[in-house]
Formats: C-alpha cells, sequence, structure tokens
C-alpha cells in the first residue's frame, strides 16, 4: 500500500522509514525548466522563510560540483527547489535568484558556491521616479501595477475595496517593496511574499483566533521528543496597536487594536496599557486604520508568548502559516531546514489569543510524562 503524502509528511506510524529526496531545478524567469543540479550533498544547502523580513525566503550553502559548474549561468538563471516524496508528490518549497556566488578550485575541479533569495529581491529595488496615488485609488489595483512593472506576473492580490484615504507619495529611491508594503498595510494584508510555488501574494490578514490551522502537531506526531521551548516577554510585550495617519492634518484618522483579554499581557490583565505606535500615509478612515493596526499585531515579533519546536523536513509549510501545536494555534514567524532527508526543520511560533478561555479539553488526563506537559500549561495559557 502506497502511503499518503500526509501520512509521509506526519510521519504516521506504520509507513516505515520515509525516503524522501530534494530537486533542484534550474529554471528562467517564466518557468521554463533549463536543467537540474545536484549539490554536494556532504555541505548540504538550507532554506529559511522568515516573515519579519522584506525578502522572506533564502536559501544558502550550495555547493554545486565541478562537473556541473558550466550548467549554471548565476546571472541568468533561477532555482526552483522542491521535495519529492516516495510515492512520487513532488512539493515545491520556493524559487530562488542568485545573489552572490563565487568558485573555488580544488584538486577535485572548480566548485561554485552561492547564496539566493527569492523574488521578493526583484521588488526591493530602488524606484527611478517618485510613485504617487490620489485619494480614492484602489490599493489592490495600485499593488497589482507594481508587481506588473517589476515584470512579476500572475500575482495573487487578495480581493478587497480599500482606497487610497489621502494623497500619498514616495519619493525616488525608495525600495519598490517598501511602496508595495506599505500600500498592503493600508489596506490590512500581510507583506508582499512569494509563496511555495514562486507566485507574488498579497493577503488580508484573517481573524487569526478563528483560523483554521494550516499544519497540526499533535503528541506522537512529527515534533522531535524534547525540542520544545517556550518563553515570553511579558513586561515589553504591546497590548495596544495605534496606527497614526501621518498626512492628516486638521482631521487626523487614527485606528487601534488591543491584544485580546485572555492574553496575559493584556490591559485588563496587567492593568495598563503598553502601547505601540505605528505612523503610515494615505488611510482612508478609522475602520481602515482600525484594519491596519490590526494587521500590524499579526505580524509583530514580540508578541508576548512564542515555542520553538523541531520536527522532519516538511514542504507543506510555506509562509504566514497558522500552526496548531498540541491544541494550541499559533502564527509561524519563521521556519528553517536543511535540504536533506533525516534534516531537522527548526519551527518559530507566535501564540494566537482568543476572547474566550482556549482550553476545554480536561488536561488532566494527560500523562506528565508526555514532552514535560505540565511546562506546557505553564507557558501563560
Amino acid at each position: 500500500m502506497v502511503s499518503t503524502t500526509d501520512d509521509l509528511l506526519d510521519l504516521t506510524p506504520g509507513i516505515g522509514q520515509r525516503a524522501s529526496t530534494f530537486r533542484f531545478q534550474l529554471v528562467d524567469r517564466v518557468g521554463s525548466i533549463l536543467g537540474e543540479i545536484h549539490p554536494d550533498a556532504d555541505r548540504n544547502p538550507s532554506i529559511e522563510n522568515n516573515t519579519s523580513r522584506g525578502i522572506k525566503r533564502d536559501l544558502r550553502n550550495l555547493y554545486v560540483p565541478p562537473d556541473e559548474l558550466t550548467a549554471i549561468n548565476p546571472i541568468r538563471d533561477w532555482l526552483r527547489v522542491s521535495m519529492v516524496l516516495e510515492n512520487g508528490v513532488e512539493l515545491p518549497w520556493g524559487t530562488f535568484l542568485f545573489v552572490d556566488g563565487s568558485t573555488a578550485p580544488s584538486t577535485s575541479g572548480t566548485w561554485f558556491s552561492g547564496s539566493l533569495f527569492d523574488q521578493c529581491f526583484i521588488l526591493d529595488q530602488p524606484i527611478e521616479t517618485s510613485i504617487g496615488y490620489q485619494t480614492n485609488q484602489s490599493i489592490s489595483a495600485a499593488i497589482s501595477d507594481l508587481f506588473d512593472g517589476a515584470g512579476i506576473a500572475d500575482p495573487f492580490v487578495d480581493s478587497f475595496t480599500t482606497t487610497v484615504g489621502r494623497p500619498v507619495v514616495w519619493p525616488a529611491g525608495t525600495s519598490r517593496l517598501k511602496v508595495m508594503n506599505d500600500l498592503a498595510a493600508l489596506a490590512g494584508c500581510y507583506s508582499v511574499f512569494f509563496d511555495n510555488a514562486g507566485q507574488g501574494r498579497v493577503e488580508l490578514v484573517p481573524d487569526l483566533a478563528t483560523a483554521n490551522p494550516d499544519r497540526v502537531y499533535t503528541y506522537g506526531g512529527n515534533v522531535y521528543d524534547g525540542s520544545v521551548l517556550a518563553t515570553d516577554n511579558l513586561l515589553h510585550a504591546p497590548n495596544r496597536y495605534i496606527v497614526i495617519d501621518s498626512s492628516a492634518t486638521s482631521s487626523p484618522v487614527v485606528g487601534s487594536y488591543n491584544v485580546p483579554a485572555s492574553a496575559p499581557h493584556s490591559a485588563a490583565n496587567r492593568g495598563f496599557v503598553v502601547t505601540q505606535v505605528i505612523t503610515d500615509q494615505g488611510l482612508t478612515s478609522t475602520t481602515s486604520a482600525n484594519a491596519a493596526a490590526a494587521a500590524a499585531a499579526a505580524q509583530d515579533t514580540a508578541d508576548f508568548s512564542w515555542v520553538s519546536f523541531s520536527s522532519a523536513p516538511d514542504a507543506r509549510h510555506d509562509t504566514f502559516d497558522v500552526v496548531s501545536l498540541f491544541g494550541v494555534s499559533f502564527r509561524e514567524l519563521r521556519w528553517s531546514c536543511p535540504l536533506i532527508e533525516g534534516g531537522t526543520m527548526a519551527h518559530d511560533l507566535r501564540r494566537i489569543y482568543e476572547d474566550e478561555p482556549l482550553f476545554t479539553v480536561d488536561y488532566f488526563t494527560w500523562d506528565d510524562d508526555v514532552l514535560g506537559i505540565w511546562d506546557l500549561f505553564d507557558w501563560g495559557f
């Protein structure tokens, strides 16, 4: 019986030893395959996807052997990475551009080594002339045009009707990516990212407290024993986010977002407000400012409680995922993974809070030897 993709990636008991591989295909900018390379297995490359960065995804430690040196043109070629499971399913894990490369002669020949970024590198270039938008300009149309102006085909821009509330402008020399991320923030969206398939995306921030998890981890599944580590920054974490329109004069536009009262660092629990102030331009109304504040909170790296853990490589993880770990919901801030079967994939999560108590399970039924489960309930839940 052939194991399903989920069985293999979840390390479902009974599937035996997993035997996935990784594929590295050279492609042109429209995705046509130019060839395939086979990086040094003793110095295997790794991917990191960090949502707190402008360029979210990078690939490091790529070493290509001498007999494939002439196959690579780092100026022209892009690199598409996939995880290939033993059932034949191939899962993409990003498309990358070379940002540096070097050659090193040795007794075995000349090796090529390089580092790569995802396509946000194309967007993270200075604009040659100023960019500005007038009141009532569609933000989704503006973002789509900016993708198109950079030569990025077929991006996904979520459906929303938010418009620019006041005239806005960015001077020449500003990164195109910054302009796009500023516009995305106005609409209450995540910052720009490219997904596993290499498609550019701008998505509205959902209600994280009710969002279905993209990945679910339970005890006995794909979590390495002893790898779970929880910490917090109770004394410094903001519990109120205020967004102020920097272009406003006589009628300022201001919005805010308060973390749910169930959060340990909420104003209700602390007894006072800890404020993070964000300035923006072009906000339409208090409603749009509130959405921008909520989006800022959803992407904040300094949320009160975070957890890290390790698992086997899993190419279902993408960007801005919601992860359920032992029944608790988190937003995944960062993951990194060496591209080799048997490697350790590291996850960095930030806690999601609800307005109602989160736990209904009778946790006294848990075995107190299970992954230090009593420590789990000391995370401030």
